[in-house]
């Protein structure tokens, strides 16, 4: 079990694309992103998101609606960055000794 899974429960893919969506800045500056500006799916990807506290929603000026990371969002989506990049270190490894080898796995 990776350890995002772990702290945060398994994410869809729709919802991993979500987070980085939402991500537009440093904890201080960032804003999310509007409703108006989201299809119907990515505001229901947005409102599982709220049920797992990872994203929150706001009412902003003139009653916009508005969906930003929560801080463990922002934790979530380091974790998911990180274990991502050694995930892709290790397929390089694996790879790299493959060609070494010639046990490439042709048929």
């Amino acid at each position: 079990m990776r350890n995002s899974e772990w702290r945060f429960g398994a994410l869809t893919k729709p919802q991993r694309v979500m987070l980085e969506l939402l991500n537009d800045g440093s904890a201080e500056d960032a804003v999310g992103l509007e409703a108006e500006e989201l299809t119907a799916h990515q505001i229901a990807v947005c409102e599982r998101l709220v049920g797992k506290d990872l994203v929150r929603f706001d009412i902003g000026w003139r009653y916009s609606c508005w969906f930003r990371l929560t801080p463990a969002g922002r934790e979530a989506l380091r974790l998911l960055r990180s274990e991502d990049r050694r995930g892709a270190a290790r397929a390089s490894r694996s790879q790299s000794v493959r060609a070494r080898t010639g046990t490439g796995g042709e048929a």
